[in-house]
């Protein structure tokens, strides 16, 4: 069941790694992804 979990957790990081990468091509500002990170934790 742990590993699970885990396995989820790393697939939820992966996920929001790739959406700030997204934002950066699309020239995002700083401002803009600290938000987007803040408020998906």
């Amino acid at each position: 069941m742990r590993l699970r979990e885990r396995e989820n957790e790393e697939r939820c990081a992966m996920r929001k790694h790739e959406l700030v990468l997204e934002l950066l091509r699309q020239r995002k500002s700083v401002k803009d992804i600290e938000k987007f990170i803040t408020e998906n934790g």
